[in-house]
């Protein structure tokens, strides 16, 4: 339902789609942009979820598509350069489509150039939203090359010649968006310099909910109520210091316990790095009761390893989550999350990131609970007076008014 002061746009877009190459069920920037822009369009969203089943948790005011695709074992697949059989696959299947659209929104790179291909056809406005440097994170994909000489010296080699081809792609597809820009300033400076576009930026801001949380991590895992909670959640891949937060835990004072909250490929790894004592797993927790788990944690993580420019800039969803909470976060001394700290203080900064320096910290503060407080309110606040959707969201209204 439109809000009363509410107006359409004042254009002829009618019918938008929103593509992407993997689970828009686990993107929460994904749901906040088709929720704020279903009020203005009919919007379909093509999504590969890889046999993830998650779609009925969602309102039905836009449709959602689940587009097949079988895995492929194509070498440019295995070296994410980027998502090659699920481009293929998601142009297959759209470029069958009889629908018109009048604006086609590409979530990230793979899904820009599936809808450069659908531009022409639908004689539609493109929109580029730019969440990873595709660029930038090449090296995670060859992470299992070795660590002999040789290895290092393939994958540097390979490393390079891949951020030239993607480097190449990106340049030809990024000239063809009408509206382009990003998650924070830093890789919105990076795109402009690098491909001398005018990329903008719509912040990873959370929306707001009430403080009254139905709290649920003390019960889920049966922890008495004077048990301190660490908490981290999100993917468990690499950039995330995932492997020094397990093993902090081992290093943890009696009442203090270590939750993840999340999977990814390093799952099965953790779990047996793991302390059973008092470190505990959960699955992922859909979007909409997230902040009921968040909300009962005494500390949030937010470690973010700076192995190429994308990982050092990035903009974490769970930062800005654990604030609009009202936890205080440790974070790292990362430039984005910097720019929080300098605004207001959240939580604690940490230098050296080892197992036994995110231990200390944890140990040295969990136990001050007024100080957790006024750090948790602090970054309440600026969630509630600066840093959130609401703000966000009018913006990116703005931005296709001007289209």
């Amino acid at each position: 339902m439109m809000k009363a002061n509410e107006t359409p746009l004042e254009n002829n877009f009618k019918k938008m789609a929103i593509l992407m190459t993997w689970s828009f069920s686990r993107d929460s920037r994904a749901q906040r942009i088709a929720n704020s822009l279903s009020k203005y369009y009919s919007i379909d969203i093509y999504t590969i979820n890889n046999g993830i089943d998650e779609l009925d948790n969602f309102e039905n005011n836009y449709s959602i598509i689940d587009v097949p695709c079988r895995e492929s074992r194509n070498i440019l697949d295995r070296f994410y350069l980027p998502f090659y059989s699920k481009i293929s696959c998601l142009t297959k299947y759209l470029l069958k489509l009889n629908t018109k659209y009048d604006v086609i929104y590409c979530h990230d790179l793979p899904a820009l150039i599936v809808g450069s291909k659908l531009k022409a056809k639908n004689k539609a406005k493109l929109v580029y939203d730019v969440h990873d440097l595709f660029k930038e994170t090449i090296n995670q994909g060859f992470s299992s090359l070795g660590h002999s000489r040789f290895s290092k010296l393939k994958s540097l080699l390979l490393i390079n010649l891949f951020k030239y081809f993607i480097y190449r792609k990106e340049r030809k597809y990024i000239k063809q968006a009408d509206l382009t820009y990003s998650v924070n300033e830093s890789i919105s400076d990076y795109i402009n310099k690098l491909y001398s576009v005018k990329c903008l930026t719509i912040q990873n801001f959370p929306e707001l909910k009430s403080n009254l949380f139905d709290k649920k991590l003390r019960k889920t895992f049966k922890l008495s109520e004077n048990s301190k909670i660490v908490l981290y959640h999100g993917n468990l891949g690499d950039g995330r210091h995932i492997e020094n937060i397990v093993e902090s835990a081992y290093h943890f004072s009696e009442g203090i316990n270590l939750i993840l909250i999340g999977n990814g490929y390093l799952l099965d790894k953790l779990i047996k790095l793991g302390n059973p004592s008092n470190t505990f797993f959960l699955d992922y927790v859909p979007y909409n009761e997230l902040f009921d788990f968040i909300a009962e944690a005494d500390l949030g993580l937010v470690l973010l390893e700076h192995i190429n420019y994308s990982k050092k800039h990035a903009s974490a969803n769970k930062f800005f989550e654990c604030m609009a909470c009202g936890i205080p976060v440790i974070a790292s001394k990362s430039p984005e999350l910097i720019k929080v700290f300098n605004k207001s203080d959240v939580g604690f900064l940490i230098d050296e990131i080892t197992p036994i320096t995110i231990a200390h910290l944890v140990n040295q503060v969990i136990f001050n609970s007024e100080d957790l407080r006024i750090k948790g309110n602090n970054g309440r606040n600026l969630c509630e007076t600066e840093m959130n959707w609401d703000n966000e969201k009018d913006k990116l209204i703005s931005l296709f008014k001007s289209l």
